[in-house]
């Protein structure tokens, strides 16, 4: 089956590459900017820092969400045109920007969290506690894998999508895994 699924995703790509080049290249652009603004400040733990981490994730998740009705035309066989994804980013902007907040809320916790449990308790149990909150991160990695599909076929609210997002998971946590 995951053959089937790689040849397919192939074909499809390669039928409409010139839109996923641009895409990619416009991902690549906004990634490279936000990273050469990370890393040029100078303490990693500024608000400045996380400012620009919350940012960035809110422009990805803005595009991401964008390119989601594109990537299900290209899925069904349907003829692509570049104007379609600037088009679906004005439909983008509010959940596009809530997922990103999210993940880059969830991401920033996540880093704080992990180095104040592991360098400022420096015991076991700070050991274990990083690790419970690696163990979260992942399953909200896996389970976030989902939101742009859901969003793009089904149309649901913001919530709506994020509880389906842990349902898929914790049904087809194997499949989950895989993907």
């Amino acid at each position: 089956m995951f053959g089937f699924l790689i040849k397919k995703n192939f074909c499809d790509g390669w039928d409409n590459l010139l839109n996923l080049v641009i895409v990619n290249v416009i991902c690549l652009f906004l990634g490279c900017t936000f990273a050469f603004l990370l890393f040029g400040s100078v303490n990693f733990f500024s608000l400045a820092t996380f400012a620009i981490i919350l940012l960035m994730t809110v422009v990805f998740g803005i595009v991401g969400l964008a390119y989601g009705p594109v990537a299900a035309d290209i899925a069904n066989f349907k003829g692509v045109h570049l104007t379609d994804f600037f088009k679906n980013i004005r439909g983008a902007l509010k959940d596009g920007a809530l997922f990103g907040l999210l993940c880059g809320g969830i991401g920033i916790v996540s880093v704080v969290g992990m180095r104040f449990y592991v360098i400022q308790l420096q015991s076991l149990l700070g050991i274990l506690l990083a690790a419970v909150l690696f163990w979260i991160d992942i399953v909200f990695i896996l389970s976030f894998q989902w939101f742009i599909p859901l969003h793009t076929l089904q149309n649901n609210d913001f919530k709506k999508c994020i509880k389906k997002c842990f349902l898929i998971f914790f049904d087809n946590t194997g499949f989950s895994i895989a993907m």
